[in-house]
């Protein structure tokens, strides 16, 4: 079996030498991620087994965070982000993503958050609060973004957690979040709180 060193130099050999059948992350062309391509170069076959999926995610993460902070590490980032999303991140992995989203110096926040909302855990709600506070700081304006729809997921994503065991403490988060002095991101948690979704 692959040890995740493995598989972390062989996702660089991927990005820099995309397979045939595959298209690499690159400029505003969106990352068209075959799963089974990916998988037969990593593991030499097309379906991987639990273990192999466990491994392959962490390799993706750890990648991703050791690669940070270097500026010409953004597409990289962004294809490594994508090939998680491609092969589905599980709940085993949310707090090596709630570091990912935390840390400057790359353009996956909005992904990563929405991918974080999927596991609606209690460790993520000071994570969504603080993105929705920070989105400016958080996203480099290399493209304009203000963070809008990053801040839109985050807010969601605490309104995700109604009827669960930590909807009282998303509940509050969103109280606060509509107190903010950013006012769409104050407007978000109104609407949040007025739907009644937590």
């Amino acid at each position: 079996m692959n040890t995740t060193q493995s598989v972390r130099s062989r996702l660089k050999n991927l990005f820099v030498n995309p397979p045939e059948g595959s298209r690499r992350w690159g400029g505003s062309e969106e990352a068209r991620i075959r799963r089974e391509v990916f998988a037969e170069h990593l593991y030499g076959k097309k379906e991987l087994t639990q273990a192999d999926h466990a491994e392959l995610i962490d390799a993706v993460l750890h990648e991703a965070l050791d690669t940070l902070p270097s500026a010409e590490s953004s597409n990289y980032i962004s294809w490594l982000v994508q090939l998680g999303a491609t092969f589905g991140y599980t709940s085993a992995s949310a707090r090596l993503l709630i570091q990912l989203v935390l840390r400057l110096g790359h353009n996956t926040h909005e992904e990563l958050v929405a991918q974080l909302a999927k596991f609606e855990m209690p460790l993520a709600i000071s994570t969504f609060v603080f993105v929705a506070k920070n989105r400016k700081l958080l996203l480099s304006n290399e493209f304009g973004d203000k963070g809008d729809a990053m801040a839109r997921k985050a807010v969601w994503a605490l309104g995700r957690f109604e009827g669960k065991q930590n909807s009282a403490e998303a509940q509050a988060a969103l109280l606060e979040l509509a107190e903010f002095k950013d006012r769409k991101v104050a407007r978000y948690a109104t609407s949040m709180l007025k739907r009644g979704e937590c």
